[in-house]
Order: C-alpha cells, then structure tokens, then sequence
C-alpha cells in the first residue's frame, strides 16, 4: 500500500510523506491516480480552501482508475477537523448610514446564504406587500408609494402556490405612477411562473402567482437583528450589510460567505473512498434568478412543455415535461464504488450529495446539517446504500426538498438513518426498482409544505411484489400539519409492500385514494395510533390486512418495542458527529 499526507502548511514541491507533506489535494490525487496499489492519502486537521472545484477523474479518461484511493482524516480526538471548505471570510466591515447596521463592498462575490460563527442567517425580510395591490401581466400594481432600495436585488417568495411548493421571482423595477406603484417582475422567469402555476382546486381558478407570502433581499428590510442583504445592483461592485445581534462585535465575529458553487466533482471513475472529512459551505447562485420550484428538487427553467393534469373533477393543475434538478456540492457521475464514511456535510447553498447513474454507492455514518436543499439524491443508481446516517435541517432555502430523493434507482438500500426536521418529506422516492427502505427513524416532516409525507412514494416500483418497494421496520413520528401523511403512496405506486412500521402523532397514517389508483399495494402488519381515513373503501388493488391501531401511545411502544429499539442510527456507528451546529 502507499501512502501521502497532505497539509495546510504544506508545499506541492514537497514528496508528500510524513515530514513534507502535499499542500493541496489536488497534488495529491494526481500522485495517487498514477499507481496501481491501493493508496491513502491522510488529511492533516485544518481547513482546506478551495477555489476551484476539486475534480476527481474525467468523462474524457480511457478507463477508470483501477487502485482504491482512499482520503482519510487524520485526526485525534483532541485535534481540529479536516475540512474542505469553499467559504471566504468577509473583512474590511465599517458602519453603514446607521450604527447598528455593518456593510462590507464584496466586489463580484456572490452568494445567497450567510454564516455568522458559523450559524446560518436569515435574508432580511418583510411579510405583505403594502397597501392594496392587484396582480398585472407583468407584475404588481400597488395604491400606495413603495420606495424600496435596491430593488432588483429583492425577491418575492410564494410558499404554498401549490401546497408541495414554494416559488420565488425576482422584482426588475419600481415605476411610481401618481399615488400608486407598479412593480414589474423580472423576465422571462415571471411569464414562466404564470404558465407553471395555473391551476383549479374544486372549480376555483388561479392563473400564476397571487400575493407573496414574503419579500426579502432590500436594506427597507433590515430591521431584524441577525439578519442580511447582498445588494447586487452595481455588477461587480456588490454590497454585503448586516444587521448584528445584541453582543456581537467586530473583533469577535466571523462572518463567511460561500464563494464556490460546487466543491467536489467525480466522475467515471471508480474506488474512491473519504473518510472522517467534513464538507463544508458551498453556493448555488441560480435561484437569484427566480427559482420555479415544481417538485422535490426539481424545478422549471422553461424547457419543454407545461401540460394540465386532472386531479378529479373541477381540478387540475399544469405539470412540466421537463425540470432541472437542484445541483449537489458533492456530486457523482458514472462512478462506482465510491465511499463516504464518517463524514460531514454542512452549510451547503444546494443539495450536498447527488449520484447520477453510478454504481455502487456507500454513505455510511454520516452527518447531514444546515442544508439549503436535500441531503441525498439517487438519480439512475444502481445498489447504493444509505446506513448510519443523520440528515436533519435540510430545506432551509428550497421547502419542497426531501433528506433523501430516489429516482430511476435499482436495488437501492436506504436503511437505520435518522431523518429529522424537514420541510417537506424526509425520505421521497420516484419510479425505481426493488429499493429497500427499512428501520429508519423519521421524524418532524412536513413542517412547512403540504401533500408530502414522513416517507413518500410515487410510480411504478417493480413488475411484481418480489422486484417492488419494501418499506419496513420505519418509525415516523410526528408529520403534524395539514394534508399531509406519515407514509405516503401516491400518485400511480404500484408494486408495493408496506409491512411492520410504526406510525405516532401524525395528521394522517396513510391514504388509499389517491390518482391515478395505487396498485399492487400492501399494507400488513403496521401499527399505528389511529385509524387511517378510509379503510371502510379500500381499492380493489390495495390490500390492507393484520395492521394494528392503539391510541395509547404507551401502550403502542410496549408493544412495538423492538422495532422503535431498532429503527434509526445503530449505537456505536457515528464515529464522527457533526462538529457544527446551526439553527
């Protein structure tokens, strides 16, 4: 086996052992790629800048790197982390027009999230529009003067337009027109949105985005403590302010920005293995934009066609035949037997991780924190596995999406993880074959979005009951607010098996009615809290048999004890924990 060490304070000149170690992984890779043994390479505890995005092989290699490449923490218990990092710290603050507002001119830097110590902050941000307003082909005409600064840098957010949705689109100006205000949206994303969101729920039509839910990204709105603008009015002369909480002081607090939208890319190469290494603060700039949220990760940039769905009679609503995806900061190409262990992912602007038709797969004792969008996301993968891992706090920017998404999967294992505290659904999966989604521990979805569940799933998941979904062993508690289900097939499941999980403190367990049908669906040996709505009128293709219902909920985990004890992170398996927490 060889071996190379990397360190912050090294030098590329250096042969990368021990003594004089690489500066830069790049350096090392490189080294490693070109043998034929099994090599590691050890990470020295620091923090790892990056600029550019770190690329692990290439579409255009003859073959795949045949020797397993494994880069390894290098730490003690008493030692720093390692951590490869896009951030940039800001400096050279000095006080705005008020005292109690700081600003920093950040040049070209971009970014839509910050950290303060590292805690994520909030945009500053209003709740209504003022005054009375009617919605134009072009926007907003409003009865009174609106007088916002920096008005193409703001943001109109609409959570809920449908309920799994939340859009957002840009403003391009303010006209004042005598005693009143029209606010024009920015092009072309606004006549994209009234083209994707038009809809009828039972007979009532809307025709694209009504009133915001909140407006956000203007120093008129910084009056919170806590909170920030980035004023990009001026290309390449953008301005950072930020309203401080009550005992931060310049001398004392690090504010960081991500500065690099995508930290690691693999592709078609196989063997590569991280381990102990903590993934941290990556940007996704594209939503500044407008961001068309339509499902999941997914969301519409305007390709393809939008087509009207029936929902039943009097309602419908208009789907696109064609998304982008929400990009992952580490993300995976035609790869195979790729390994994360022991690693973290944290302040991430996307997604952290996505596999896009890759093989093999391993995420195992991992920690998944403080996301804008989904911690995991299978795309046209082939037996991955998902074990020991904690994914909490996702969807902090973009609600509609899951912990895990799974689509076009083959054999799949997504088993023992902690899913906590996630806007819309903590595990969702698509059309797949034979995926295996068993003792997880699920809990507090569906805090934000509607029509979603602890665990959903949607389409075709085999050609029978053998090469279908098997969901067992899962405990989801506490998936509260309206509309929504702890266990959720939807939308046309089929070949299906739902057998011996534990459902508590949920609006609804499951539900059986849903378009098109379910079928091939079996619900066996399942114990909840309460009965599901509809069991009096099962479908003819659903089987609903032996399942259990205890209202008491102590009575429920006596009885049920073995599967909450073995559902979720085993005991022992996170050898690494989150080294950072944000709210």
């Amino acid at each position: 086996m060889a071996t190379f060490y990397v360190s912050s304070h090294g030098d590329d000149g250096n042969p990368g052992n021990l003594n004089l170690p690489f500066l830069t992984l790049d350096r090392a890779y490189q080294a490693a790629k070109c043998l034929t043994i099994p090599t590691s390479v050890y990470l020295f505890p620091g923090t790892y800048t990056r600029t550019e995005t770190w690329n692990i092989g290439s579409s255009s290699e003859q073959e795949p790197m045949r020797n397993r490449i494994t880069f390894e923490a290098r730490r003690s218990p008493s030692s720093d982390d390692v951590v490869i990092s896009g951030a940039r710290k800001i400096d050279s603050w000095f006080h705005g027009d008020s005292s109690d507002i700081w600003k920093a001119n950040i040049g070209d830097l971009d970014f839509r999230q910050l950290y303060v110590n590292n805690v994520k902050v909030e945009t500053a941000r209003i709740q209504d529009l003022p005054g009375t307003w009617t919605r134009t082909p072009t926007g907003y005409s409003v009865n009174t003067i609106i007088s916002w600064a920096s008005p193409s840098s703001i943001e109109f957010v609409y959570r809920g337009i449908y309920p799994w949705t939340e859009a957002r689109c840009t403003v391009a100006e303010l006209i004042h027109d005598g005693d009143s205000t029209i606010i024009h949206m920015a092009q072309p994303t606004w006549d994209r949105a009234l083209k994707l969101y038009n809809f009828c729920w039972g007979g009532t039509q809307q025709h694209g985005p009504s009133t915001p839910t909140h407006i956000e990204n203007s120093t008129s709105f910084l009056q919170e403590p806590g909170t920030f603008v980035c004023d990009r009015t001026c290309p390449g002369q953008h301005i950072l302010y930020y309203k401080p909480r009550p005992g931060e002081t310049l001398a004392t607090t690090r504010i960081t920005a991500p500065s690099l939208e995508q930290l690691v890319n693999i592709t078609g190469t196989a063997n590569v293995t991280f381990r102990g290494i903590t993934f941290a603060d990556a940007a996704w700039l594209r939503p500044k934009d407008g961001f068309l949220h339509y499902h999941g990760d997914s969301h519409y940039v305007g390709e393809g066609s939008v087509n009207k769905f029936a929902l039943g009679e009097g309602s419908w609503v208009m789907v696109p035949s064609k998304t982008d995806r929400i990009p992952a900061s580490i993300s995976m190409k035609s790869t195979a037997y790729t390994s994360f262990e022991n690693c973290n992912f944290t302040r991430l602007g996307g997604t952290a991780l996505s596999s896009d038709c890759c093989k093999r797969l391993q995420v195992l004792h991992c920690g998944f924190e403080s996301l804008s969008a989904s911690g995991i996301t299978l795309n046209g993968t082939t037996n991955a596995v998902v074990e020991d891992t904690t994914i909490q706090k996702v969807g902090l920017d973009y609600l509609g999406s899951p912990a895990i998404w799974m689509h076009n999967t083959s054999h799949c294992r997504v088993s023992h993880n902690n899913i906590f505290d996630t806007p819309h659904s903590g595990i969702s999966l698509g059309p797949s074959i034979g995926s295996r989604i068993t003792n997880n521990m699920v809990c507090r979805t569906m805090s934000r979005l509607a029509d979603g569940g602890g665990i959903n799933l949607a389409g075709c998941q085999g050609e029978s009951m053998e090469t279908g979904a098997s969901l067992s062993g899962n405990v989801v508690l506490d998936t509260l607010t309206p509309y929504n289900f702890a266990i959720y097939a939807d939308y046309g499941a089929k070949w299906v098996t739902i057998k011996e999980n534990v459902v508590m403190r949920c609006d609804e367990v499951v539900v059986f009615n849903v378009q098109p049908p379910l079928e091939h669906v079996v619900f066996e040996n399942n114990f909840w809290d309460k009965e599901p709505t509809g069991t009096d009128s099962i479908p003819e293709k659903v089987i609903y048999r032996a399942n259990v219902v205890i209202s008491d909920e102590g009575e429920i985990q006596r009885n049920v004890q073995r599967v909450i004890t073995a559902a979720g992170v085993r005991a022992g398996t996170l050898v690494n924990p989150p080294a950072t927490h944000s709210t």
